[in-house]
């Protein structure tokens, strides 16, 4: 996704004071700049995570 269609996705950890949950963003490169396109929350675990954006990813460019 990032050689082809120039967009990347990056799971990312969120500490709350009871629990440890992951979310993720998807960014597009323009020109040398990163463009932020969506972002989806809250995954119990990081492989839950790096799936549904993968997911994303895949819907993203389909529809574009």
């Amino acid at each position: 996704f990032r050689e082809e269609h120039g967009y990347f996705c990056s799971p990312t950890q969120s500490t709350k004071p009871d629990s440890v949950e992951y979310d993720w963003l998807i960014t597009k490169e323009f020109d040398q700049n990163r463009i932020f396109i969506i972002t989806v929350g809250y995954f119990p675990t990081y492989e839950e995570a790096e799936l549904a954006c993968l997911k994303k990813l895949i819907e993203t460019v389909k529809n574009k």
